[in-house]
């Protein structure tokens, strides 16, 4: 029965082998996984979507990315990726971009087309029914939602303190989004009303007795008329809706 010899292995064989192995260890040794180099992508968009959008924040910031698999072969061998944004004024809804794939050396080992859905969302305001022109809002006939900007208008209201004071200048259907053109503010004195004067300076201190020549609205001018002298107008500052302070008395 013959006996098969088994061929030592040479010196050069040996050295080989290890090379081979070495390299194919520190090949993955030097590559991000593929999860690492998609949670980078997701990064950069988010950076992005946050530069283009000074109001959000990252938790309103989603990503999805919908070519993964066409991109494996080159994020599993990747050390990094660098998304080259073309367009610069917005990126929202469906964003087509070239992906370049880099090596630890910084080389590129291969560009691919990204494809991805990326989402916003922020909190409007919207009608919880309809409400007729000239109504006062309050917080009973209003909702704070969250919901995707894509489709909204840049002139929604975002917040519940943004409608304190106001009224409606049209009707609003239930289910709508206000919107800076749909409100305006409610004067806090009208026309008319009795007023109390105001004057200090230094260490003199007046009050007087007047009343409104003109509605007047918080952080704007009002014209006011002393009862002591109808035919003076005084300009004033609102401190609430029965008190104003002037500057002058001339």
């Amino acid at each position: 029965m013959k006996q098969c010899l088994k061929r030592p292995a040479t010196l050069e064989n040996k050295f080989f082998f290890s090379c081979l192995f070495l390299f194919i260890f520190s090949s993955h040794l030097f590559a991000a996984s593929f999860e690492e180099n998609l949670i980078d992508i997701k990064n950069q968009i988010i950076k992005k979507t946050l530069e283009l959008n000074s109001f959000a924040s990252t938790p309103d910031v989603s990503v999805k990315i919908l070519n993964e698999g066409s991109l494996k072969k080159y994020m599993d061998s990747a050390q990094s990726v660098q998304i080259l944004f073309t367009n610069t004024d917005s990126i929202l809804g469906g964003l087509v971009t070239p992906a370049v794939f880099l090596n630890q050396s910084k080389e590129v080992i291969g560009k691919a087309s990204l494809i991805c859905q990326v989402k916003l969302s922020r909190h409007y305001v919207r009608a919880k029914k309809f409400l007729s022109k000239g109504s006062k809002i309050s917080l009973d006939d209003v909702e704070l939602v969250y919901e995707d900007t894509h489709g909204k208008s840049v002139k929604n209201i975002h917040s519940l303190d943004e409608i304190a004071n106001k009224t409606t200048t049209l009707g609003i259907a239930k289910g709508a989004f206000l919107t800076e053109n749909s409100l305006k503010d409610m004067p806090v004195i009208r026309r008319g009303n009795p007023v109390t004067i105001w004057y200090l300076d230094k260490n003199i201190e007046l009050k007087l007795k007047g009343k409104a020549v003109s509605d007047g609205y918080l952080k704007q001018p009002i014209t006011v008329q002393p009862h002591l002298n109808e035919n003076k107008f005084l300009e004033g500052e609102i401190i609430d809706s029965q008190n104003v302070r002037v500057n002058s008395l001339r």
